[in-house]
């Protein structure tokens, strides 16, 4: 992903839960957060915006488009 990608990680019901623009290229998305549910499914997304009080390059919300990778049971 190139630098100024915005990135959101989103539930399986298609709500985002965060929100991310990358500062410089990268390769691999690691997130972690106590909003996170065990067993749960969670996509990233790229594109669409981010928006709220921007901390760290951490946004609380955005508007993400459909599609997306990733996924997958987490434990």
């Amino acid at each position: 992903m190139a630098a100024g990608t915005t990135l959101h990680v989103v539930d399986s019901d298609g709500k985002v839960v965060a929100s991310y623009v990358t500062e410089k290229a990268i390769q691999n998305v690691v997130y972690s957060s106590s909003a996170l549910e065990s067993g749960s499914e969670y996509r990233i997304r790229s594109g669409g915006r981010a928006s709220g009080e921007e901390t760290g390059g951490m946004y609380p919300a955005g508007d993400a488009p459909e599609g997306g990778f990733g996924g997958g049971p987490r434990r």
